[in-house]
C-alpha cells in the first residue's frame, strides 16, 4: 500500500527537487506558502 498524497509542511518557500522526490502524487501544504506547480492544495 503506496501514499495517495504527501502533506507538506516547511519554513523554505521552494523545493527545486520537488517534483523528482514525489513523482506524481499531488501535494498539499501545511500552512506556508510554497511556491511550486506541485502543490494542489493549501491548509491552514
Amino acid at each position: 500500500m503506496g501514499a495517495e498524497a504527501i502533506l507538506l509542511g516547511s519554513s523554505t518557500t521552494s523545493f527545486p527537487d520537488l517534483q523528482k522526490q514525489v513523482a506524481s502524487l499531488p501535494v498539499i501544504e501545511l500552512v506556508n506558502a510554497i511556491d511550486a506547480p506541485q502543490v494542489k492544495s493549501r491548509v491552514g
